[in-house]
């Protein structure tokens, strides 16, 4: 019971770090933009 709980929480861990590291790349992408807007 205790192994599972552990499990879930890790997997929950990766998928929210997977959305983090997507969002950043949205973060920096639109960033690069903008930059290139200001020329």
């Amino acid at each position: 019971m205790k192994d599972e709980k552990m499990n879930d929480k890790g997997k929950e861990t990766l998928k929210e770090k997977a959305e983090h590291a997507a969002h950043n790349i949205k973060e920096k992408a639109h960033d690069v933009k903008e930059d290139v807007k200001k020329g």
